[in-house]
């Protein structure tokens, strides 16, 4: 079998702000999703110091991230579907309306069944 039979998500939290991105495996040519869940509350720093693209020594593996808004909060989701055969991962990441410092951070989710 060429491919590996389990699904992948990596997810980190912590660097200070939120992006999405994947590591790429160019010899079995897979895709890992990655999500960096930034903070919950507060204003998002920029990723200075952060490469958000780049390839690890040797050339097999390489990373791409989108980069993170600054002064937006974002909210990331992850659907894992185990229903068929080929389990799948989707992330979804949306992005708010600017962060007011002053007013502090309010998010409101409502339930679509109500």
């Amino acid at each position: 079998e060429q491919y590996p039979a389990r699904e992948v998500l990596l997810l980190s939290g912590g660097p200070g702000f939120s992006t999405a991105g994947d590591i790429r495996d160019s010899r079995l040519g897979l895709s890992i999703p990655v999500v960096i869940a930034g903070p919950a509350e507060g204003i998002p720093q920029a990723s200075t110091g952060w490469q958000m693209a780049g390839e690890l020594p040797g050339g097999r593996f390489s990373y791409n991230y989108k980069e993170p808004l600054l002064e937006k909060w974002s909210l990331s989701f992850v659907d894992v579907d185990l229903t068929s055969q080929k389990p799948t991962v989707d992330v979804f990441q949306i992005n708010g309306p600017p962060v007011n410092p002053a007013a502090g951070l309010e998010i409101v989710l409502h339930d679509s069944a109500t």
